[in-house]
């Protein structure tokens, strides 16, 4: 069971151009995102046949860093993980350097956003959609579910800004009832990346070795409609 929970987003500066991999000690669960593609997957609790850690090239400028990262709290956190460019230095990905400028609250905008925080009741791989409607919908990309939704939501992030808390950042706003639907059926999913359009949310997933494309988009004033590509 994992009860330390550490949820990093931050921006990585890269200055030199090149290919350039994660490293990090295999202690829990661990997913790492960059630009809204998963890099690097590790889980003791699953088989190593399920892990995997990619090779990728960064060009030089900012580019979005997300980390989830679950273990036992027994003890201090013992998460640590670098970015070594191949062949060359590495830099830390721990502690301060996680915080990033990240804003307390998180409100709707004029395009779709997505947030990856802990919050109670809700499965770790779970997508955070925040529509231009005010409309935030909780899907489970481990389920291919819809597990909750949300009329003038926002999401804060107060709570577990502190790169040491164990706190959850907490949705709030009017939750939609009916809003729980399975989107994609299967035994398997895997979840390759998202990227967000305007005012809707792509995601690419494999169900059962199969790939799936869903979208997600506002529908009037409170509501959202999703569907499969």
């Amino acid at each position: 069971m994992f009860d330390g929970v550490l949820r990093g987003q931050s921006k990585l500066f890269i200055k030199k151009p090149g290919k350039y991999r994660f490293e990090v000690n295999l202690h829990g669960r661990t997913s790492i995102w960059l630009n809204g593609e998963e890099m690097h997957f590790t889980d003791v609790e699953k088989s190593k046949d399920t892990y995997f850690s990619k090779q990728f090239d960064l060009d030089a400028g900012i580019h979005d860093l997300q980390v989830l990262h679950e273990e036992p709290t027994g003890h201090s956190m013992r998460f640590n993980a670098r970015l070594r460019k191949v062949g060359g230095e590495f830099w830390m990905l721990t502690g301060k350097s996680l915080e990033g400028n990240t804003p307390k609250i998180v409100r709707p905008g004029t395009e779709a956003k997505v947030v990856r925080k802990w919050i109670e009741g809700l499965p770790p791989r779970t997508l955070l959609v925040l529509l231009p409607n005010q409309v935030m919908v909780a899907y489970d990309s481990a389920s291919g579910q819809v597990l909750k939704a949300w009329k003038s939501a926002l999401i804060n992030q107060t709570p577990s800004l502190d790169s040491r808390s164990q706190n959850e950042s907490v949705a709030k706003g009017q939750e939609i009832s009916g809003a729980q639907q399975t989107v994609l059926q299967g035994q398997e999913f895997s979840l390759k990346s998202y990227e967000t359009t305007g005012d809707s949310l792509f995601i690419s997933t494999l169900v059962d070795g199969v790939p799936k494309r869903i979208k997600v988009s506002p529908d009037g004033s409170d509501s959202f409609s999703i569907t499969v590509q």
